[in-house]
């Protein structure tokens, strides 16, 4: 069997090489015996197509792989109808090319879609809800701003409008008020004190920060949270021989376990699992 299906793949290779023909150099191309020849010289009004001669193209046309003349060149189209290539209608004046066929100009601030209505709206214009007509945004008279095409008052200092034209968006460095939403400056603290939201409040303890209350309830990286007072402290140093877990000292596991949150050695490492009986872990048998 594998003498066979070696000789079927050394003749499916064949196949493939002799079907593709030769690799010729430039200039020569592979005839029907897969000879590297001169490629043929066409006689007047015929052109070369892949090796072969073909009548020249109508204008406007070019050949394709197989010698049709089924591709447009540069400032033809395809007739729907006939399917030849031909030349875009000359607009008179007044009127304007759209996808091959002329239309009327379009009122100032839209253009044509691909069916030739006037319904895009250029830069600086928008859509009037109503008539659905393009037309310039309105311009604001003193003291008024644009939001969406409209005209509002301007907002009081540290607010922007929000896309209704309220004013109930904070700019930077200002924050909602909870009680009046307004935006407001956040107060400036006193020596000693730190800003947390809006409010200042003393600074926390080492290793701790502040919560969203204020409340110094938050580690910071490096410290953790003792189970009995709650306060954040810098886990303990362990001697040598010792390996910390969580916030204790606890002897090392024995190879293939490590510690549980508790600092027994419960939990098997990767290649090694633990033993019925004994409950030890043990080195996985290949």
């Amino acid at each position: 069997m594998p003498r066979l299906f070696t000789l079927a793949l050394l003749l499916s290779l064949y196949a493939l090489v002799a079907h593709a023909g030769p690799s010729c150099p430039d200039g020569l191309v592979p005839n029907s015996k897969g000879q590297c020849v001169a490629p043929p010289t066409c006689p007047p009004g015929k052109v070369l197509v892949v090796n072969k001669c073909f009548d020249a193209c109508p204008k406007g046309s070019t050949h394709d792989s197989t010698g049709k003349c089924t591709v447009c060149t540069d400032g033809y189209y395809k007739d729907p109808k006939s399917g030849a290539c031909v030349a875009p209608p000359t607009c008179p004046p007044g009127k304007v090319l759209v996808v091959n066929k002329c239309f009327d100009a379009c009122p100032k601030g839209s253009t044509h879609d691909s069916s030739g209505k006037c319904t895009v709206c250029t830069d600086g214009y928008y859509k009037d809800p109503k008539s659905g007509a393009c037309v310039a945004p309105p311009t604001c008279p003193p003291g008024k701003v644009l939001v969406v095409n409209k005209c509002f008052d301007a907002c009081p200092k540290g607010s922007t409008h929000d896309s209704s034209g309220k004013c109930r968006v904070c700019t930077d460095g200002y924050t909602k008020h909870p009680k009046t939403g307004a935006c407001v400056a956040p107060p400036t603290c006193p020596a000693g004190k730190v800003l947390v939201i809006d409010k200042c409040f003393d600074p926390c303890p080492k290793g701790s920060t502040h919560d969203s209350s204020g409340k110094c309830t938050v580690c910071t990286d490096g410290y953790a949270k003792h189970p009995k007072t709650g306060a954040c402290v810098a886990p303990p140093t362990c001697p040598a021989g010792k390996v910390l877990v969580i916030d204790k000292c606890f002897d090392p596991c024995p190879k293939g376990s490590t510690h549980d949150s508790s600092g027994k050695c419960r939990v098997c490492t990767d290649g090694y699992t633990k033993h019925p009986k004994t409950g030890a872990c043990v080195a996985v048998s290949k």
